[in-house]
């Protein structure tokens, strides 16, 4: 049976993947307009490589705001997988359960709260009339189960008013009885190995540290001031370094709960 969580860990990757590309293109054009007046014997290199070299030289101060947009990219990017591992993690949940009351009572309440939540205000979440339609129609399915619950709203579950800050993202799993979500990051030997860590709770510290700053600067890039400081390549690809290892983390955990969850039948 094919793992629920590798689709969106790959994707995730993947991303992260032509990110780290894109880094190091920009690192290199960086590098290289810094570079003394090319010496080679191919005339047309020779012009090829001089006009690339003025042109990078003439922007190389405007390198931050690529950086930036990767930045923007990279949080959002970062806040579709949150969403699409969670989702699956709640789907994972329902389908071991053969009535709603075999949900976790927090898991119960949510999709009862988060789905009439969404029938009062579709718009502000993105559903529209079709999707109120097939919400309605899901919880009352899943209410009158006894043989196995079926679909549910996880598209309900899963909004959030807030970037993925770091009590957003906690706040989310315990929507579904995830309620020490930072201390289980702590207790991962890939964050304590990517944080120099060992105790835990300050790994915990640590990542959700890691995690603000980057939302942090994603602000401030989407909203700039006149002195937004927009981030180097060195800074970007820490970043991504970052959430790879705590996209991979959130993946694991997420298999766990689904592996310890009990299947009431």
């Amino acid at each position: 049976m094919p793992d629920t969580f590798d689709p969106p860990l790959d994707e995730f990757n993947a991303d992260l993947d032509r990110l780290e590309q894109l880094c190091q293109l920009l690192q290199s054009l960086r590098d290289f307009g810094g570079l003394a007046d090319p010496q080679a014997s191919v005339d047309d290199f020779i012009g090829a490589a001089t006009r690339l070299r003025l042109t990078v030289r003439a922007q190389r101060t405007d390198f931050p705001l690529l950086t930036g947009a990767l930045l923007l990219y990279l949080a959002g990017r970062f806040e579709y997988f949150v969403r699409a591992c969670f989702e699956a993690l709640a789907g994972a949940l329902a389908d071991k359960c053969q009535r709603f009351s075999d949900l976790p009572e927090k898991m119960q309440a949510e999709l009862l709260r988060m789905t009439g939540e969404a029938l009062r205000n579709p718009n502000r979440y993105g559903f529209d009339d079709v999707d109120v339609r097939g919400f309605i129609s899901n919880l009352a399915g899943n209410l009158a189960a006894n043989t196995g619950i079926g679909t549910i709203n996880t598209p309900c579950l899963s909004v959030t008013d807030q970037n993925m800050w770091p009590d957003t993202l906690a706040d989310l799993f315990k929507r579904i009885g995830v309620t020490k979500l930072w201390e289980d990051i702590g207790k991962q030997s890939a964050m304590k190995v990517h944080c120099e860590i060992e105790a835990e709770s300050q790994v915990s510290r640590e990542a959700k540290s890691r995690l603000a700053r980057l939302m942090t600067e994603r602000n401030q890039i989407a909203h700039p001031t006149g002195t937004v400081t927009f981030p180097d390549t060195d800074g970007l690809a820490a970043h991504m370094r970052f959430l790879r290892v705590l996209g991979q983390v959130l993946a694991d955990i997420c298999r766990v709960q689904i592996a310890v969850f009990p299947s009431e039948g």
